[in-house]
């Protein structure tokens, strides 16, 4: 099994890298690859609207040559930077539509992907065809964000909000909850619904102390970064609602405002 760290945009390579990483570091055999997709303009078949929002793209982020060229930099001064010891990895390059390439990485042996979140067009696509065509899930990383002294995610908090999203959560973050030192469960629903969901934990064998916030009248997903926060959490597990991409990344639901607030990674899945 391997994380797939795939890289967009040159500001957010290290913090990109740095969660790669130690994903990668925290399960036993976990192998890392680094993906870098590089946008081909004449295999993009666009439209006269299309194209002039590429040019429009251009003049904001770069061409996609500059674009490239960021991210290699980035890379290569943050790998200058890594002490001995960091797990090695693998460097591909694809050259493609974003969204085309991260759909061929549907593969058996993906069982992550890391993604920063950052405005550009690229991580846009990469995250949504991840998450919702892939089916995979993505440890979504802030920019800016950096590992700093953590050589693995020893401290993971898990947002308990629906019974039938926290079990595909936790399934797919299984690895790397069984191999933290602690994990923090923390349950945004009223008693009869904790106890389903602190049932949900042990059936997956998953050892958590269990932290229940007072009421707030912060949205849920604000309410958990926060609460991931105050208890020191290295990254925040979720479930990703069922609703279309559309209504989920256009409309205020809990995933979006998980987003919009996070100051440390996001293990999401659908």
């Amino acid at each position: 099994m391997k994380v797939l760290s795939v890289l967009t945009k040159g500001e957010t390579v290290a913090s990109t890298m740095d969660a790669a990483v130690l994903a990668a570091a925290s399960v036993p055999c976990m192998s890392l690859e680094v993906l870098e997709v590089v946008l081909e303009p004449a295999l993009v078949a666009a439209s006269p609207e299309e194209m002039d929002i590429k040019q429009l793209r251009a003049l904001v982020e770069g061409s996609p040559a500059e674009r490239r060229q960021e991210i290699v930099n980035a890379f290569h001064a943050w790998k200058d930077q890594q002490p001995p010891g960091t797990p090695e990895f693998t460097w591909r390059t694809i050259t493609g539509a974003q969204s085309r390439s991260v759909i061929a990485e549907r593969s058996a042996d993906v069982a992550l992907m890391v993604i920063s979140h950052n405005n550009t067009i690229d991580a846009a696509h990469a995250y949504h065809f991840a998450l919702f065509s892939m089916h995979r899930p993505v440890l979504l990383v802030p920019e800016g964000w950096r590992a700093g002294p953590r050589k693995t995610f020893a401290h993971i908090a898990v947002g308990l909000t629906d019974d039938a999203v926290t079990r595909r959560a936790v399934e797919a973050a299984t690895p790397w909850l069984t191999a933290a030192q602690r994990i923090s469960a923390i349950c945004l629903t009223d008693e009869k619904n904790a106890d389903v969901l602190k049932a949900i934990m042990h059936q997956a064998k998953i050892d958590a102390e269990f932290d229940i916030p007072p009421y707030s009248p912060q949205k849920i997903g604000v309410q958990l970064v926060h609460e991931a926060d105050r208890l020191g959490a290295d990254i925040l597990i979720a479930g990703v609602y069922r609703h279309s991409k559309a209504l989920q990344w256009l409309l205020g639901h809990t995933t979006r405002e998980l987003v919009n607030t996070m100051d440390l990674p996001l293990f999401l899945a659908h």
